[in-house]
C-alpha cells in the first residue's frame, strides 16, 4: 500500500470488494483503470498470480514493520496503534521528488469466503487529500491471486510531483515485490513464514 501506488481490490463505499474475476493465466501483472466520481485520477487495479497460498501472502503483507525492507520506494512503515486485534493505525513514508510523502492510515484485515482482504483509509497525509487502498488475496487452486487497487486524490502538490502513470508503475512494482518476497520466504525460510502465519491467525482469531 502506498501513496502514488500501493494497495489493493476495488471497493464500493460501505460494501466489501467482490472476488476478482478473470485471473491472469500467467504470472505477469495485469493492470486495469477506471474513472471514479469525485476522484481526479483514475482508480488503478493490478492483478497477479502468486506461487503461494492466500494465507501465506496475507501473512507476509500483514507484517507491516518489515515492509520497508522489500517494498520499492517505501522508506519506513510502522504500526503506531492497535485499534483492535485486526485493526491498526499504520504510518508510511514513501520517497517523493521534493519532500517524502508521509501519512497514517487505519488498516483492517479480514477473512473472506475465498481468502483475505485488507482495507485502508487515510487519516492524515503531507500531500494526499484522500487515499483508499484495498488488497484482496484469493485462493486460486494451490496458488493465490492478488488484486490490489488504489484510489487517490493527490492534492495540489501531489498532482504537481506525481501522475496517474506513476501510480500504475508503483502499484505494479509493489505487487511484484510482495509476490517475490512471499515466494522467496516459501522456498528459503519456511520457518519464518510459519511464524508470520501464526501471527495472522492470532490477529484474526474469533474473540468471545
Amino acid at each position: 500500500m502506498c501513496w502514488l501506488g500501493a494497495g489493493v481490490a476495488a471497493r464500493t463505499a460501505g460494501q466489501p470488494a467482490e472476488a476478482p474475476a478473470n485471473a491472469p493465466a500467467g504470472y505477469e501483472s495485469v493492470v486495469t483503470t477506471r474513472e471514479v466520481p469525485g476522484y481526479p485520477w483514475p482508480e488503478t487495479t493490478v492483478r497477479r498470480r502468486v506461487r503461494a497460498t492466500a494465507e501465506q501472502v496475507m501473512a507476509v503483507y500483514a507484517d507491516f514493520d518489515d515492509q520497508a525492507r522489500y517494498l520499492p520506494d517505501l522508506v519506513q512503515c510502522r504500526v503506531e496503534r492497535r485499534l483492535a486485534p485486526n485493526r491498526l493505525q499504520v504510518f508510511f513514508e514513501y520517497k517523493a521528488p521534493l519532500l517524502n510523502e508521509r501519512y497514517t492510515s487505519d488498516v483492517a484485515i479480514t477473512r473472506t469466503a475465498t481468502g483475505f482482504q485488507m482495507t485502508s483509509d487515510l487519516n492524515q497525509a503531507r500531500y494526499a487529500r484522500r487515499l483508499e487502498n484495498d488488497l484482496r488475496v484469493d485462493a486460486l487452486g494451490s496458488e493465490a491471486l492478488i488484486a490490489s487497487t488504489n484510489r487517490i486524490d493527490p492534492g495540489s502538490l501531489g498532482a504537481t510531483f506525481g501522475s496517474p502513470s506513476m501510480v500504475t508503475q508503483r502499484l505494479v512494482a509493489t505487487v511484484q515485490a510482495i509476490a517475490a518476497h512471499v515466494e522467496r520466504l516459501r522456498s528459503s525460510d519456511p520457518a519464518a513464514l510459519g511464524r508470520l502465519i501464526a501471527q495472522l491467525n492470532q490477529m484474526l482469531a474469533p474473540r468471545p
